[in-house]
């Protein structure tokens, strides 16, 4: 601690060395800072440069601004630019609205020629089915007022789905053609809107030829689908073609069909010559041979008629020896009748001088019959005299002589022809040709 005054007395003569007077502040007054007071000293201070400065700036500002103003007014009066933009614009719109009509035109186009094929389509199939509906009405039995009846219902009911598929289509296809109609006067119209501007036919040129490929694509797309509806309208009638025209594969029937017909040649008249044999022995009557004959003309005709058609594959040929053998049946046909009728004649003739012989036997020997072939005892063969009524059931004696009994026997009917059966045979005795029929002995129960 003794060292403390040491340090203070070096203090007070280094003191005294430096500062010899002790230093005071004349005025005895302590200065306090002031902001105001600064700031008004400050603004004393500025000069004149910094006002020019300031001046300048803002001089420049204002010309520039000038400038400015004028440019903008000059650009303004001179805008056709801006008018242009505005036109180019319009032109665009109406380029884009005649476009998405053009399509529309097109689209309709393509549904119009659709529906004129569907048409077509639908008017061969009812003429087809008219057609058909007439070959079946001459082939049926009817009379030739029925005939009349039914081909005029069939007409009138042809006649009438015509007039409803060509309404149906018709009303279809005038509603498409008017709309199109339609959208191409509005695509003439913003045609004329566009006037004749040289820029606006260039951008007008490059839009259609851009519209042109949309149009294509559109064109080529129904147009595939027509090639489709065709290709498929074109296998339906091939397979028409196939079923009513087929092929023959039949080995039997290629073995004819590769031959040549052989023309035959019909007699003017069937069963020329026979029809009194045939109506007098009641086997067929004269208006029955007629209604033959006409049946025997009409398929003539009808074969005729089938070979008119244009067939195809094995069909013409067919038709060709189907005619050919049918008039062979016919001519073959008639020449069997007319060839029996004349056995049956000669046959007849021979009958009646049998007839007239056996007659005149028993008149002459007061017989009632005799028995002509005794071999099968089931259905023996005999002749009586006409003036007697047999009737099936009926009992007969035969007797050889007068007084030699041979048998006993029942008479019968076989296909309208009397015959007899054996009951009983004397002892040792049997039935043979010649030997006498006495009648009256037993008759059948009525």
């Amino acid at each position: 601690m003794g060292n403390e005054n040491k340090i203070k007395k070096s203090m007070d003569e280094t003191k005294a060395q430096f500062l010899p007077q002790i230093f005071e502040d004349p005025d005895g007054v302590i200065d306090v800072y002031s902001l105001d007071d600064e700031f008004a000293k400050t603004t004393k201070n500025k000069g004149y440069v910094f006002k020019g400065i300031v001046a300048f700036f803002l001089i420049s500002v204002l010309v520039t601004g000038l400038i400015i103003t004028a440019v903008i007014q000059k650009k303004g009066k001179d805008s056709v630019v801006d008018i242009k933009n505005f036109s180019d614009v319009e032109v665009q719109e109406l380029m884009s609205e005649s476009k998405k009509y053009q399509l529309q035109v097109e689209t309709l186009s393509s549904e119009i020629e659709s529906l004129r094929m569907e048409l077509r389509d639908k008017l061969n199939r009812l003429q087809s089915d008219y057609l058909q509906g007439r070959e079946n009405i001459e082939q049926e039995p009817l009379t030739d007022e029925e005939k009349q009846d039914a081909l005029k219902k069939l007409e009138n009911d042809f006649s009438r789905d015509v007039a409803l598929v060509k309404s149906e289509y018709g009303g279809k296809i005038s509603q498409r053609e008017n709309e199109a109609d339609n959208l191409q006067k509005k695509i003439d119209e913003n045609k004329s809107k566009l006037g004749n501007d040289k820029e606006k036919e260039m951008i007008l040129s490059s839009e259609d030829i851009l519209q042109s490929i949309e149009i294509q694509r559109l064109k080529d797309y129904y147009e595939g689908r027509i090639d489709i509806l065709e290709e498929k309208h074109r296998r339906e009638i091939a397979d028409i073609e196939r079923k009513y025209n087929p092929v023959f594969r039949e080995s039997n029937l290629n073995s004819v069909l590769n031959t040549k017909a052989s023309r035959v040649e019909l007699p003017e008249q069937f069963l020329s010559g026979v029809e009194n044999d045939l109506a007098s022995d009641k086997i067929y009557s004269a208006s029955e041979i007629e209604k033959m004959r006409r049946n025997i003309a009409l398929q003539v005709a009808l074969n005729d008629r089938m070979q008119k058609i244009p067939y195809k594959n094995s069909m013409p040929k067919s038709l060709t020896h189907s005619e050919s053998i049918s008039k062979r049946i016919f001519t073959d046909y008639d020449k069997i009748v007319i060839k029996l009728i004349e056995i049956l004649r000669k046959q007849k003739i021979q009958l009646t001088n049998y007839n007239y012989a056996f007659s005149s036997k028993l008149q002459s020997e007061k017989e009632n019959g005799y028995i002509l072939d005794s071999r099968n005892v089931s259905r023996i063969g005999l002749f009586i005299s006409p003036i007697y009524e047999i009737k099936t059931g009926d009992i007969a004696l035969v007797f050889r002589s007068d007084d030699e009994y041979i048998a006993s026997i029942r008479f019968k009917y076989i296909s309208g022809m009397l015959f007899a059966e054996l009951i009983e045979t004397a002892d040792g005795k049997t039935i043979e040709p010649f030997d006498k029929i006495l009648l009256n002995v037993v008759k059948a129960e009525k």
